[in-house]
């Protein structure tokens, strides 16, 4: 939940933030962009997050972030 929260509060008005695990399950579904580290309070390490284009159609087939569940 604490992780939620700051990935959450770091997200700008116009953005949504998801973690790496989120992404690995949603990268088919969703045009994901990017990746950098968030530090969080109470988390020792950064925590990995992307930011979430927009919903995939036919169209839009090019993946954005290469497996996005391996590190």
């Amino acid at each position: 939940v604490n992780t939620a929260k700051g990935i959450e509060e770091a997200a700008r008005a116009d953005e949504i933030l998801i973690s790496l695990a989120a992404a690995s399950q949603l990268f088919t579904r969703f045009r994901i962009l990017g990746r950098h580290a968030l530090s969080i309070k109470g988390k020792s390490e950064p925590v990995t997050v992307f930011r979430v284009l927009s919903r995939r159609t036919e169209a839009t087939k090019t993946l954005l972030i290469p497996n996005p569940g391996r590190s």
